[in-house]
Parts: C-alpha cells; structure tokens; sequence
C-alpha cells in the first residue's frame, strides 16, 4: 500500500512539473519578442512594442472572461465585423503570443471610434465601452452577459422634475478613496441614493439608482484611488455573488492585465506573461495602488424574481 501511495504522489509532483515548468515559446512570425509563461495560460496575449497597450489591456481582461467568451462563440455575429474580428484574435492568442499590429489592423477595420485619432490614448475603460457598445449594435443582449441594467430614478421635490429610465450598462465606476478601504465598500456606496442640483430649479433632485439585471460580468472602474485597499475575492452586487477574475493595472499610461483561468492566476505585462500567486495578487500593495479596473464573475444562480434591497441614504 505505502508503495501504490509513494507511486501515485511521484506521478502527481511529474504532472505538475510538466504542467507548470518554466517555458520559453517559439518568437511569433510576426514579432522578434519571446515571453516566458509558468502554468501554461489560456491565452498569450499581445506583443506590445507601441502606445497600444491600453487596447491590449482591454483585450486581455475581456478573452480571459469565459461567460464573455462563451457568449461570442454561441451567438450568430451574422454580418458583424467586431465579433468576427474579436474571435479571430481570440483563436490565435490561444496558440502564441499576437502582435499587436494584427490588433491594430482589425480594429482599424471595425473602425472604432477614435481609435485612430487617439482620443482613446491612455483610456482603457472608454475603448473598452465602445468595444461592448459596438458589438451591441451587432447582437443584441451583450448587455445581459457582461454589465447588465440598472434603474435611474430621477426626482426633485421642490418642482416635481421626475425621470424613470432603464439603461444597458457596461462598467459600474466605485470611489476607493480614503474613505474606502475595499472593493466591496466601494460598490455598497455606489448603491447609496445621491443628491445633486436640480437642473429646472436649482434645488436638491434626489438620484436613486438600482439594478434591474444584474450582469454575468461585473466590470469596476476604480475612480479616486487612494493609498492600496483592499481586493475582495468576493463581492455582492444586485443581490449576486461575484467571484474576482481580472484586474487591469494602471501607472501614469502603462497598463498590465491579471486574469484568472482554473485556479491560476496570469500576469500580462506588455511583451510577458507569467503565472503569479493568490497571495502576490491580494497583499502587493504595488498592485492594489494601480488598480484601474477588476472583473468579477457572477457565482450565484440567476433569479429574475429576485427581491432587491432598497438603497441606502448618502448623508451630506
């Protein structure tokens, strides 16, 4: 017995080895840079070697998202540019690193908004909602996998001013500022009810947002970061749990893209990727300073019947 159980543990420390040994990967026919991976990761990501790396970014975090993915696969793109195009980069990141300039050539295709006049420079978020926008106008119910729908109430006492809109949304922003010490907190205020000047009067118009869908993928914008708080591994949101997938890195204009696969996690850094701990991902406070976006996948079973809380008061 003690012989079959020395065996088995022998074949298990081999598999492993095998699976994460430190590899370099053959240079990609259209690019001299080589990357280095520990873990094989499911994708290779981009090599940088321009001012693109906030679309590399944003691309890194979307194909690692499998609801995301999964979704693409599935729907019927028809005559659509952007998701041909997305699943085109997807299929080759799955088998080498891709130059970005294979990037660049089909989002000039597709033809994104100010890709080319650089209004989108340094902005992953806003390229990242033009890429959702856009697909939107393709296939409708993008929204329903990734962002969802929130309920804007809009009401002014003093003139009656009343608004109830429904809107698709694609990222929900969250202040981390001295006041709040993690993700969570920063999403338990954004549900707060917010008070603003009333456009007609000049008087206080109350603001009450709520979710009316709530997405498969959560996307952050983390505005007003202050010092390194702290990142959930799991958050609530819309009355969903949601468990943490990727993090987009931001210092000054250079971006890095953390994405989980399986119990893995991988670090994008221009022309690199490497595997990395839990442990480095939610203590590195050189991490936590330059969050700029997190992904988190719903866990929880979808319930349209589901009752919501009302939201809290912001007290001035």
């Amino acid at each position: 017995m003690a012989s079959k159980i020395v065996i088995v543990l022998c074949f298990a420390l081999f598999a492993a080895a095998m699976i994460c040994s430190e590899e370099e990967l053959e240079d990609d026919p259209q690019s001299s840079v080589k990357r280095e991976v520990k873990c094989k990761p499911p994708n290779y990501g981009f090599a940088n070697h321009n001012r693109l790396g906030f679309a590399c970014a944003t691309f890194e975090l979307l194909l690692n998202l499998s609801p995301f993915v999964e979704w693409l696969r599935v729907s019927e793109p028809g005559e659509g540019f952007v998701t041909k195009a997305i699943l085109e980069i997807y299929d080759q990141m799955s088998k080498q690193i891709v130059d970005v300039e294979l990037l660049k050539s089909r989002i000039k295709l597709i033809h994104f908004a100010g890709f080319e006049s650089g209004d989108h420079e340094g902005n992953a978020c806003l390229f990242l909602s033009d890429v959702i926008d856009t697909i939107d106008e393709e296939m409708e119910g993008i929204h329903q996998i990734l962002g969802g729908v929130i309920r804007v109430i809009e009401n002014c006492s003093s003139c009656g001013n009343f608004t109830q809109n429904l809107h698709k949304n694609t990222m929900y922003p969250i202040h981390l500022d001295s006041n709040s010490t993690s993700v969570q907190q920063g999403i338990d205020e954004y549900n707060m009810v917010q008070f603003i000047t009333c456009d007609k009067c000049l008087k206080e118009l109350m603001i009450i947002q709520s979710i009316e869908h709530a997405p498969n993928v959560l996307i952050l914008k983390i505005e007003d970061l202050f010092g390194s708080p702290n990142i959930d591994l799991f958050v609530e949101f819309g009355g969903a749990k949601y468990d943490l997938h990727g993090l987009v890195l931001k210092d000054r204009q250079h971006y890095q893209t953390i994405a989980k696969s399986g119990p893995y996690w991988f670090q994008y850094n221009d022309s690199s990727v490497r595997s990395i701990k839990l442990g480095q991902l939610i203590c590195n406070d050189s991490i936590k300073s330059k969050l700029y976006m997190c992904a988190y996948v719903r866990v929880t079973p979808e319930n349209n019947n589901m009752t919501e809380k009302p939201p809290p008061v912001l007290k001035k």
